[in-house]
């Protein structure tokens, strides 16, 4: 497989989506600090959550700077590329998405209406979710859309490109 290519990230957009993931590991925590005790049984070795997907080129190259060497060898098909052992080796600089497993996850439908994805580990199926225990994901999407975007003008590729974690190893 050809190495893909990524421009290395401007100082002011790196800064800037430092920035948006130290508010949202911010949210996550205050989040933490609020809900019910002993709801996540998310921990280190878990690895559920860890299936295979792609990330924005802003996220690619944000994890080729810090971990510019990649890994080497066959990732599973089924989960990420950077779970070995059952263990993130990229835990450091893992995407937004990572940051937020375990918890349940909100989002407004097109009717207008609050959808929560969580994990059934986590949160039983009668679990009744509040705002104190749903991590409303919208404002930080669009937020790291516009910071690929502003990534993508200047390294010259195209914003709507996703890029597997496999691709990322070498």
């Amino acid at each position: 497989m050809k190495k893909l290519h990524l421009p290395a990230i401007d100082d002011t957009i790196h800064r800037l989506y430092n920035e948006h993931v130290d508010e949202l590991d911010g949210q996550i925590e205050r989040l933490s600090r609020i809900r019910p005790r002993g709801l996540l049984r998310c921990r280190p070795g878990c690895g559920e959550c860890c299936m295979a997907f792609s990330v924005v080129s802003l996220e690619a190259a944000h994890i080729r700077r810090h971990c510019p060497t990649g890994l080497k060898g066959e990732a599973a098909a089924d989960h990420c590329a950077f779970l070995e052992n059952r263990r993130c080796t990229i835990y450091d600089c893992r995407p937004l998405l990572c940051r937020t497993q375990g918890m349940a996850i909100g989002y407004m439908n097109d009717a207008g209406a609050v959808e929560v994805s969580a994990c059934p580990l986590n949160f039983s199926e009668d679990f009744v979710f509040t705002e104190e225990t749903i991590l409303f994901m919208d404002a930080f999407n669009a937020r790291l859309a516009e910071l690929n975007h502003a990534y993508c003008r200047q390294a010259g590729l195209e914003a709507r490109l996703r890029i597997p974690l496999s691709q990322l190893r070498l």
